[in-house]
């Protein structure tokens, strides 16, 4: 009886407990934190009023299940990202106000440890609640002897982000052509000689779109726009990221 009891006891402190607390950084990113040795997370992200347009995870995770379940036999380590779907087994696309935080990590070599605690940096848009809670699909949190016991879910305020992005009109959080004909119908209206400055207390975009600075919508901000526009697609994972 007292082997017995030793064994529970012994399996009982070897469950890890991890705690995760979250922070609106007021800057357009929000620090997801965590105080043990995680070595694989399947965290979900949900909002009703915040969209997450990217996320960044600690150096050591590396392994990305759900793009390898998609990738199959193709599979390339190290290869793809973290999001993925909430209720079943694939990949999913951000920006988003619902996904899967799916990863993991191996230690490649004795440089390659994981860490004792990190930070997932989450880049957002919009303001409201954020929770943050446990996959149990995939496991939820895990250390290397097995699953861990968390504090979540927690929830995140997001009172203040980066509106909109340089030369965003729309508001869409890409460069699309809306915004290119909107932009080209104000350098219209106002013209582009330099008696025609373009206040800032005018809609903020505007002045952000000013891309060389000359106080003026011109024929140059038009371009510059343009080029980005074509150089990062106008699809929904094709984010622009503001300064």
């Amino acid at each position: 009886m007292k082997k017995i009891l030793a064994l529970v006891l012994v399996m009982t402190v070897s469950v890890m407990a991890v705690t995760f607390t979250g922070a609106d950084n007021g800057d357009g990113t929000v620090t997801i934190s965590y105080d043990a040795p995680i070595v694989g997370l399947a965290l979900d992200v949900d909002s009703a009023d915040v969209t997450v347009s990217g996320v960044t995870l600690p150096a050591f995770f590396d392994v990305f299940m759900d793009y390898a379940y998609a990738q199959g036999a193709s599979y390339v380590y190290k290869a793809g990202d973290a999001i993925a779907a909430q209720d079943a087994a694939g990949v999913a696309t951000l920006p988003s106000m619902s996904f899967c935080i799916s990863a993991g990590g191996l230690e490649d070599d004795a440089a390659d440890v994981v860490p004792a605690t990190g930070d997932i940096v989450l880049a957002v848009t919009g303001t409201g609640d954020i929770t943050i809670d446990a996959n149990t699909l995939r496991g939820g949190v895990v250390d290397y002897n097995g699953a861990m016991t968390t504090n979540l879910p927690i929830t995140i305020t997001v009172a203040s982000t980066v509106v909109a992005c340089i030369g965003d009109v729309d508001k869409s959080g890409i460069i699309n052509a809306t915004d290119i004909t909107a932009l080209v119908g104000l350098m219209s209206a106002n013209g582009t000689g330099p008696a025609k400055i373009i206040l800032s207390s005018s809609p903020a975009y505007i002045v952000e779109a000013d891309v060389d600075e000359s106080g003026i919508i011109n024929a140059t901000d038009i371009t510059a726009l343009v080029g980005k526009m074509s150089a990062q697609g106008t699809g929904p994972a094709k984010i622009i990221v503001c300064p």
